[in-house]
């Protein structure tokens, strides 16, 4: 009994605090209540609040896209959880949802992961496709073989550009880093006509490598050369109805995997011994 009597009287007291509160006080309160951004995600094919929406999904927006200044799928798998990229070239690129992938690594096999860009699918060779002017990428964590049909066992990545708007603007942005690093990229929409808009985008990475080949291969290690571009039409036909008509460029040219051998047989067990390099390739041409 004295607890319930103490524990009353110490809501009594709370409730009176609460009530001798002033009007201004609450009108304060609510001016700087601070809400939420919506998510939209059209992980049902159809554009929904992230909240609603009964799937895993984790989003990677074009904000995030610039503050990580990451290019392509390799490069934001270490934002997401259960969702990791592997291989280092486009034919051995492999994608893994909770750790679930297919074995194959041929640019010709069925991965586990379906990925889409604009709602089209992407072969594996495809999904290294650069991120340029995006809106956002979603990663649907587990089956979603009913929307997505096949290769979607494990999940899916949706990959999805800005389209074109009724909106005047335009950007540019060039970023500069070690080894040579070039990133430059451009976009521009404008508005033909009152129901018709058109957009085009540009990209091109270039990353010299860090390692310098002293023999006759043709790329030094970690050499990148990546180029894409991208014009779309967009027709507002009526309010529910409009047509979109879009063409995609992309070209990689990336340095094959290395790896760095270590030998008691070898010219030199230095691997940073450049001239001993130099001296093993010229003898093994004079033989």
């Amino acid at each position: 009994m004295p607890s319930y009597l103490s524990f009353t009287s110490r809501m009594s007291a709370w409730l009176a605090a609460s009530i001798a509160l002033t009007s201004p006080q609450l009108q304060a309160q609510e001016e700087g209540t601070l809400a939420l951004e919506e998510v939209v995600v059209v992980a049902q094919r159809r554009e929904q609040s992230a909240m609603v929406v009964p799937l895993t999904v984790n989003v990677f927006n074009a904000e995030d896209i610039t503050e990580t200044g990451a290019l392509t799928l390799q490069n934001i798998d270490g934002y997401i959880p259960g969702f990791d990229a592997v291989g280092e070239t486009f034919t051995q690129q492999r994608l893994e949802i909770r750790g679930v992938s297919s074995p194959a690594i041929s640019s010709g096999s069925d991965p586990s992961v379906a990925t889409f860009y604009d709602e089209a699918y992407l072969p594996r060779a495809a999904t290294t496709i650069a991120f340029s002017d995006m809106a956002q990428i979603e990663i649907l964590k587990g089956p979603q073989g009913t929307l997505f049909g096949r290769n979607a066992a494990a999940g899916v990545i949706n990959i999805i550009p800005n389209s074109p708007s009724d909106t005047l603007e335009a950007f540019g942005r060039m970023r500069l880093g070690n080894d040579g690093r070039v990133r430059v990229e451009g976009m521009a929409n404008t508005p033909v006509t009152d129901t018709f808009f058109l957009r085009f985008n540009a990209l091109t990475n270039q990353v010299d490598g860090f390692v310098d080949q002293e023999g006759s291969a043709k790329y030094d290690g970690g050499k990148q050369d990546h180029n894409t571009a991208r014009i779309a039409g967009l027709w507002e036909i009526t309010d529910s109805t409009r047509a979109q008509l879009s063409y995609d460029w992309d070209k990689l040219k990336n340095a094959p995997s290395m790896s760095i051998g270590y030998s008691e047989w070898a010219y030199s067990t230095d691997p940073f011994d450049g001239e001993s390099c130099k001296r093993c390739y010229r003898r093994r041409r004079v033989t």
